[in-house]
């Protein structure tokens, strides 16, 4: 079984928008990732927290860009909004104390069976058996490599 890792939204951003230090590295990243058929997994919900300030920023090329890459790619696997998936929110909200988002991010990793989590948001609870990996890392390819197989 092939292991993926999860991209939180702010990874899509830094990637589609960032400085080339945060850009670059997750760019290989994702070569990487595709040269070896292992797509990136996150929620539907990173479609709500990046298309409408994707349009605001860089106008409809911006937002057709992130569509491009989130919805048409197959780079990417969006996982839905259950109602399931709502309920475990809830109880992880309830252990942890999370906001509704992390959480939402949180526990679809968790229920895909991804490994690590790319993110830099210290602040995201995260539960045992998930991984935080700072997605500014700039050896971020070799240290996921540790963890994908």
């Amino acid at each position: 079984m092939i292991t993926k890792p999860y991209f939180d939204s702010n990874v899509f951003i830094e990637l589609m928008e960032g400085a080339e230090f945060l850009s670059f590295p997750l760019r290989s990243l994702m070569v990487r990732l595709r040269r070896r058929g292992i797509p990136v997994v996150s929620s539907e919900l990173v479609l709500a927290e990046v298309l409408v300030p994707a349009r605001a920023r860089g106008g409809p090329s911006l937002h057709r860009s992130y569509l491009d890459l989130l919805v048409f790619s197959g780079a990417v696997e969006l996982h839905p909004i259950s109602r399931t998936l709502l309920y475990s929110v809830a109880n992880y909200r309830a252990i942890t104390g999370a906001k509704v988002p992390d959480a939402i991010h949180v526990v679809t990793a968790v229920q895909c069976g991804c490994p690590v989590i790319l993110t830099r948001d210290d602040r995201m609870k995260l539960p045992d058996g998930l991984t935080r990996i700072r997605s500014d890392d700039p050896d971020i390819a070799t240290i996921l490599d540790a963890y994908l197989q």
